[in-house]
């Protein structure tokens, strides 16, 4: 599924592909005009081949450990086809795990590249994470000799909050800075509501990239003057509200989380001024009919941040676990017989509706653990009308496409703060494994124990987990609390005599990535 860069034979075969494209006119996906592209899958490299071993860089973080590795491809395939093909440029585009521009690479002049700002450019509120995210592109721009074009996400870090929040200063300063550094910028949206939450933002973000001293609170003043009519003074307060809160606030470590989010940026005291401009805007514009429908396709996101931040804050609607203790850890055989899963209260996993509601999903899961001194044991019952047809494609570790299988997926934060930092394990139906940390995909859990038994119209697993691999240890008492979030994806596939995939969870009401933290919960060690 992803072609291995440091192999000597991936070279030859993109020159030969050129060399038919050229002389030949043959159609090549990877070739636009006068272009030949070079973006590996959606996926981080991760070849264990020895020549991609030999490059790898285990201390370059998770945007650049195999930065080597496509480097060093760029660098021979360019000085190539200088030769071969004095016609043709590259555009690589270094992305995942291959970000960040490597030491001690300078390209030749057919090399260009399209960078992406991995955290997401609304991110580059927090100083730390700009000045890294500047210096790699100054160093790719160096390396090249040529501006970068960009490829942002409009989508990140929105896949992790309901926030309605507004970057319109963050987007001018990064173009201002940059005119002669970037040939411009591909925005890179996904979620539904993108244009519903956002629309001031990308607004001002198609202004810019026609003018990068676009005044963006003026175009602010004049939306909401040309807009809402005699409410045009109070949602102006509402917009800003919306940029302070996100662009002046400065979240702990840099980090991204829902406690960052509805404890710092908006926090109780915000939501409220929300509130009441709202209702005083709504006001104003009676009688009003164009503003009035105008104001609620403004509010209209913020009952999602509303329940999100109940969520978060004050807990409502988030379902908690319960670990026991036993006197020693369950036979794992996957079938859920031991007698210690008898004083395990089960959890039910949900689906989240397109409305934000949580249901019961139309095949069930319950999951249980329960603990010793010595590790946790995950219990996980799955209906399942198919059992003979559930999808395991993937049978080798850490394989990228393990979620694409029928698995489950635990996510265990040790501190209990739900701050960031998790582990992440998924084990798909056939048993395999794949494992990281906070998204490093070197990391793996040494002694994790799986069990798989597949029955009649439903299929269990058991996965025990040692302290020593979480670096956690565990006192003889209960009373201890760990981040948790457990989902069962039950995948599409055409051989399953009943259809309909779903990605259940133990909390679905934010919604997104699995890994959103505004969905872990809280579980609970008991004696």
């Amino acid at each position: 599924m992803m072609l291995d860069y440091a192999h000597p034979r991936t070279l030859e075969t993109y020159l030969e592909e050129i060399e038919d494209h050229v002389k030949n006119g043959t159609k090549k996906d990877f070739i636009r005009g006068k272009t030949v592209t070079v973006s590996p899958a959606d996926l981080s490299v991760n070849s264990y081949s020895d020549e991609a071993r030999a490059l790898w860089d285990a201390d370059a973080g998770k945007y650049g450990q195999a930065s080597k590795v496509m480097a060093e491809f760029v660098l021979k395939l360019g000085k190539a086809m200088e030769k071969l093909f004095p016609d043709l440029n590259i555009l690589y585009l270094p992305y995942m795990n291959y970000t960040l521009a490597p030491d001690g690479y300078k390209f030749p002049g057919n090399v260009y590249v399209e960078l992406c700002g991995m955290p997401g450019i609304a991110q580059y509120k927090e100083p730390t994470i700009r000045a890294e995210d500047q210096a790699n592109m100054e160093k790719w721009v160096a390396a090249t000799g040529h501006p970068v074009t960009d490829w942002h996400y409009s989508c990140w870090p929105a896949d992790r909050t309901n926030a309605p929040f507004a970057y319109p200063n963050v987007l001018q300063a990064f173009y201002r800075d940059n005119r002669e550094k970037t040939m411009g910028t591909f925005i890179n949206g996904g979620d539904d509501n993108e244009w519903l939450r956002f629309h001031v933002t990308l607004r001002n973000w198609m202004k810019l990239l026609w003018s990068v001293d676009y005044n963006v609170n003026a175009g602010l003043d004049e939306f909401a003057r040309r807009m809402f009519g005699a409410a045009s003074g109070t949602v102006r307060e509402i917009l800003a509200l919306q940029v302070s809160g996100w662009e002046e606030s400065r979240w702990p470590d840099a980090t991204l989380t829902a406690q960052s989010v509805y404890g710092v940026s908006y926090p109780r005291t915000t939501l409220e001024k929300f509130q009441a401009l709202f209702a005083k805007a709504h006001e104003q514009v009676k009688g009003d009919e164009l503003a009035t429908r105008r104001l609620a396709f403004l509010e209209s996101p913020f009952q999602d941040f509303y329940s999100e931040f109940a969520r978060v804050m004050d807990g409502e609607g988030l379902q908690h676990m319960v670990a026991m203790k036993v006197m020693e850890n369950p036979k794992l055989d996957g079938q859920l017989g031991d007698p210690v899963w008898k004083d395990a209260p089960p959890a039910t996993l949900r689906v989240r509706k397109k409305d934000g509601t949580q249901v019961e999903p139309k095949f069930p899961t319950t999951v249980q653990a329960v603990w010793t001194l010595d590790g946790i044991t995950f219990g996980i019952h799955m209906v399942e009308p198919d059992v003979k047809n559930l999808k395991a494609e993937v049978t080798s570790r850490d394989h990228a496409f393990t979620w694409h299988d029928d698995c489950v997926e635990i996510f265990i934060d040790v501190s209990g703060k739900n701050a960031g930092e998790f582990v992440q394990l998924l084990v798909n139906s056939a048993g395999a494994v794949q494992d990281l940390k906070t998204g490093d995909e070197t990391f793996n859990l040494e002694n994790v124990k799986t069990a798989i038994h597949k029955g009649d119209g439903e299929w269990s697993m058991e996965v025990f987990i040692p302290y020593a691999d979480l670096d956690y240890e565990k006192a003889s008492a209960g009373g201890d609390k760990w981040g948790i979030q457990i989902t069962r994806h039950r995948a599409r596939s055409e051989a399953k005599a009943t259809a309909g995939d779903e990605n259940q969870k133990l909390n679905a009401g934010s919604g997104g990535f699995n890994s959103n933290l505004s969905d872990f919960s809280i579980l609970n060690f008991r004696e």
